[in-house]
């Protein structure tokens, strides 16, 4: 079972809306800065304030990361040690910064997650991205595996309805899931992928529809159906059996 950076068990991604929160903001790194011409220098701080290296406006030319994430900009190279991280997480998220949309402001609902058949205990867990009333990012993938290059799950926090203070404000979330899942199957690309794909992997409030228009539930329904009328020529036949026998 896999684990957060903490050590506590995780039990994977479900069908919610995650946002960055209060764990990214207190979550302690190394920031080496290495400027073009100057002496390179550490400071201490957090992942929130290195996410908001777009202040500077510097331009990011390439990430890549190995142990460290070195963040190659115009300006010089910034490396982020100290915690293991998924550079793709750390690439993601400076992106959406870089293009003004506030981190804090956006919703990451969990669609697929796959395994590498090449190199065990690789996995990678799949988003897409809701800001303010639109999908910005319809298929972005976090790595986890066994070694320090991995994404913290705990970095994705779900709210919490358990402290809501009204009553339908955990249906209200609800629907408001159903509305982004669609939207997603429905609109983007990534979730087409997810409707055509032979395998038929498990989708998110959303019934699909089969090539002569009926959808999953309604197949079910005619499941149930098929199984109650066999039970019920069960019970008839053994009520005429019940019948006969008394008749002896």
């Amino acid at each position: 079972m896999a684990k957060t950076l903490s050590g506590e068990h995780w039990k994977g991604f479900k069908p919610d809306a995650y946002f960055l929160g209060k764990r990214i903001c207190e979550c302690p790194v190394t920031e080496v800065i290495q400027p073009v011409g100057g002496k390179p220098h550490s400071v201490q701080t957090t992942l929130a304030e290195v996410f908001s290296y777009r202040e500077q406006k510097p331009h990011i030319e390439k990430i890549e990361w190995d142990k460290n994430i070195t963040i190659q900009t115009n300006t010089g190279n910034l490396v982020i040690e100290g915690r293991p991280l998924d550079g793709n997480f750390v690439k993601i998220v400076l992106e959406l910064q870089q293009a003004g949309i506030n981190m804090f402001e956006t919703t990451w609902y969990w669609y697929n997650s796959d395994v590498c058949l090449d190199f065990g205990g690789l996995e990678s867990f799949h988003f897409f991205i809701v800001h303010r009333d639109r999908i910005v990012q319809d298929d972005i993938s976090l790595h986890y595996s066994d070694d320090q290059n991995r994404v913290d799950p705990s970095l994705l926090e779900v709210f919490d309805y358990s402290e809501r203070d009204w009553r339908d404000e955990k249906h209200v979330a609800t629907a408001r899931h159903r509305y982004w899942y669609r939207k997603f199957y429905t609109e983007t690309s990534a979730g087409q992928v997810m409707l055509l794909r032979p395998d038929e992997p498990e989708l998110f409030y959303y019934e699909k529809e089969r090539a002569d228009g009926t959808s999953d539930a309604a197949i079910q329904i005619g499941r149930i159906l098929k199984r109650t009328v066999v039970l019920l020529w069960v019970i008839i036949a053994l009520l005429v059996l019940i019948v006969f026998t008394l008749r002896k």
